[in-house]
């Protein structure tokens, strides 16, 4: 038998030879028969493009977040790798804010 694959399902192909040819108005022999096989759709993996830049922080200081996404661009099926998450979230501007209410020192002492 010969077997060919296309996509999610396949067809198996039996073909013989007759051993006596049909006479006298007999009929004539099945010489190829074709049967679906690998019928089941073939899996199909997620695809997503690449993450986004970050968002502008929410914050200066106290803590804040940024968000980044990404979209699918093909949906699993049949069983395929699933997608990842679609947006993804980091803290950012940590630094406590009573750190800016802090008096500087924006000049240096001169000893005499």
């Amino acid at each position: 038998y010969q077997r060919r694959v296309h996509g999610g399902g396949g067809l198996r192909v039996h073909t013989r030879k007759p051993k006596v040819q049909a006479k006298n108005g007999g009929a004539k022999c099945v010489l190829k028969e074709e049967v679906p096989c690998h019928t089941a759709a073939c899996p199909t993996d997620c695809k997503m493009n690449k993450w986004s830049k970050w968002s502008k922080c929410t914050a200066v200081c106290g803590g804040g977040t940024q968000e980044r996404t990404r979209n699918i661009e093909v949906k699993e099926a049949n069983d395929g790798k699933p997608c990842g998450p679609t947006t993804e979230s980091q803290t950012c501007g940590t630094i406590p804010c009573d750190y800016f209410k802090k008096p500087q020192l924006h000049y240096m002492s001169w000893g005499i």
